[in-house]
């Protein structure tokens, strides 16, 4: 389809001539190689390379899923292992309405709670969270 004017036949060329510009400007500046840009007294790598040597224990970052999860030993029964003093262990259980239950009952939730709040002596740091 050729342009019917003179003016669409001078903008055509116009845009031809623009386009080869470009296409010269895009090649000599694929050419040219990035430097890396570190300023002098900064490290290299930063805050989020640090981050995962210290959660992760290594330079790089994990590649998959599995070693995203920062824990040292998973046991059979359940308990997770994630450093030399941090053990962690996640339980379900069934809801209860305690005001709706009789006193009796009551009682025995109460008494099962103390006790194992009390089966932790004072050494030993204990963090319950409850999602509802």
């Amino acid at each position: 389809m050729q342009p019917k004017t003179k003016q669409q036949q001078q903008r055509l060329s116009a845009n031809v001539r623009q386009a080869k510009d470009n296409r010269t400007d895009l090649k000599k500046s694929s050419n040219k190689k990035p430097q890396a840009k570190t300023p002098p007294d900064k490290k290299p790598g930063g805050f989020f390379s640090r981050l995962v040597e210290k959660l992760f224990g290594r330079k790089e970052p994990p590649n998959t899923a599995q070693q995203s999860i920062p824990y040292k030993e998973m046991y059979r029964d359940g308990i997770c292992r994630v450093n030399d003093r941090l053990y962690t262990k996640t339980i379900v259980f069934n809801d209860i309405n305690y005001h709706l239950a009789q006193n009796e009952d009551k009682t025995q939730i109460f008494e099962n709670y103390c006790d194992f709040l009390n089966f932790f002596d004072s050494s030993i740091a204990v963090q319950l969270s409850f999602i509802n």
